[in-house]
């Protein structure tokens, strides 16, 4: 099946197309879902941010400058509404008290005069409301139910009778006039203090069960920008797994080092640009995650973490790894994707156990001649780089079976290619190729070829003889149409047309 690349789905959505929005969100739905569910536990609520994370991207796409951040900036938008929800928490846990309408229909106390007619004006006015929705505002303030109670009777969710309230208040205010008649409020806390002290005091709510109970997991967020971790975190020894969603934070603390039976750490936040030189003495650290924040370098000695099996460090700022990453030789998979990498370090031989690199979106012009000395490599990823060429030591890769160097602009492949006995995918679309060497018939694993948006004229009748090709795609080269039609159709017209026209 030919994929069509995001910036053409992105025109066609600006232009209206519904089923090319919807391909688009698949590709980034279970990763915006993911996000938001960590962010907001009810997942009434969470859904409900989640259908307004789409319609902030439906809606923003016409102001997305650079398609290939797409990914990065429907991430932020999720991470915008997450905190404009905790920013009105307090609306949506009470989405009509204390505000215009309470202190007319609270008919418990108002029974008298001015404020008895007044509330029978409401009342009328009500009946008017759809019927869901003025059901729910009579239970709500003349029954005195609780928003869960009202659920419960009416058999619908929360989310759902917050929204009927909120309508029903909207639609007896438009209908009395009763814009101007508001309940002076005293003075409190900005929205930004309000919302850093409550993660300050949920941190330290759980970090202290965490220690009642000696758990080895914790996960603390704080997405209103406060610039310090609690004290208390560093006391918490016994820790194996710490995951901290932390923006504000610049620097993570020294302190970090003194929890010796770490396993796992994940880290985000938006301002973090280095990482102490204490992190290295984390001898049992199994996976290293930092992402969306702007790392911009890791620690000289970064080898010292011997024990890393995972290193993700998407979206940062890294333009160099330092020489001894090379010497990480249990790390299994380390993902590099979105960062400003110009070069790779020329020494790679020590990551004997490396299966997985990710490189896209950086800024390499080329690859060293020791990607070649990564025996246990299964997937290379390194598309959307800035390369002219690929080394001919490729082809020591003897287990690779993944190779997408996509977006570059590569000339022409190595023959070495050839001795990739078990490469399954090779994708090569989106760069500048004139040819295709013949020892790419060697491929016999070969199940899927992306050659698309290249400068080729001609293909090597080998690609005829492979056994196990099922996929080619062609489109946007000076091929003869013939051939990129065949393509289109399936794997056996092909096989019979590119024998007929090359």
């Amino acid at each position: 099946m030919n994929r069509i690349p995001d910036s053409e789905l992105i025109k066609r959505s600006i232009g209206g197309d519904q089923h090319a929005f919807a391909t688009l969100i698949k590709l980034i739905e279970m990763p915006l879902l993911k996000l938001v569910r960590s962010e907001i536990p009810d997942s009434t609520s969470a859904e409900d941010v989640f259908q307004e994370v789409l319609l902030g991207v439906w809606q923003g796409l016409k102001t997305l400058q650079d398609s290939e951040r797409f990914y990065a900036w429907a991430m932020q938008i999720a991470r915008n509404r997450c905190r404009d929800f905790f920013r009105s928490t307090q609306r949506r846990e009470h989405p009509m008290a204390h505000i215009d309408l309470e202190p007319i229909v609270n008919g418990r106390r108002t029974q008298t005069g001015s404020e008895a007619k007044l509330l029978d004006t409401v009342l009328h006015a009500l009946s008017y409301a759809p019927p869901d929705e003025a059901k729910a505002a009579r239970l709500f303030y003349l029954e005195g139910l609780s928003i869960r109670e009202i659920a419960e009777q009416l058999g619908r969710p929360e989310g759902t009778i917050k929204r009927w309230l909120s309508h029903a208040r909207r639609f007896v205010r438009s209908r009395l006039g009763l814009r101007q008649m508001r309940i002076p409020r005293r003075k409190t806390m900005t929205r930004e203090a309000y919302e850093r002290k409550y993660y300050q005091r949920e941190a330290l709510r759980k970090i202290s069960a965490c220690r009642e109970d000696s758990a080895a997991s914790l996960h603390l967020q704080n997405p209103a920008g406060s610039r310090e971790l609690p004290s208390e975190l560093w006391t918490l020894t016994q820790l194996k797994n710490l995951s901290l969603h932390w923006n504000g934070l610049e620097n993570l603390p020294e302190e970090i080092g003194r929890l010796k039976n770490l396993e796992m750490l994940c880290f985000v936040s938006d301002q973090l640009k280095r990482l102490p030189s204490e992190i290295v003495s984390l001898s049992r650290l199994r996976h290293l995650e930092v992402t969306d924040s702007q790392l911009g370098e890791l620690p000289a000695d970064f080898s010292r973490l011997s024990a890393l099996r995972t290193i993700i460090l998407h979206r940062n700022q890294l333009r160099e790894l330092p020489a001894s990453f090379g010497e990480l030789n249990r790390l299994e998979i380390a993902e590099l994707d979105i960062n400003q990498l110009e070069k790779l370090p020329d020494d790679l031989s020590g990551l004997t156990n490396l299966r997985v690199l990710t490189l896209s979106y950086n800024r390499l012009s080329a690859l060293p001649k020791a990607i070649g000395e990564l025996p246990a490599m299964e997937e290379l990823y390194v598309e959307a780089n800035q390369l002219n060429e690929l080394p001919d030591e490729i082809g020591n890769l003897e287990n690779l079976e993944t190779l997408a160097i996509a977006e570059n602009q590569i000339r022409a492949l190595p023959s070495t290619i050839g001795r990739l006995s078990k490469l399954q995918e090779l994708c090569v679309g989106s760069n500048q190729l004139t040819g295709i060497p013949p020892e790419i018939g060697q491929l016999t694993e070969l199940w899927e070829l992306t050659l698309s948006k290249n400068q080729l004229t001609s293909l090597p009748k080998e690609l005829a003889d492979l056994p196990n090709l099922q996929v080619v795609t062609l489109h946007d080269n000076p091929l003869p149409e013939r051939l990129i039609q065949a393509a289109e159709k399936g794997i056996d017209e092909f096989r019979r047309v590119v024998v007929e026209v090359m």
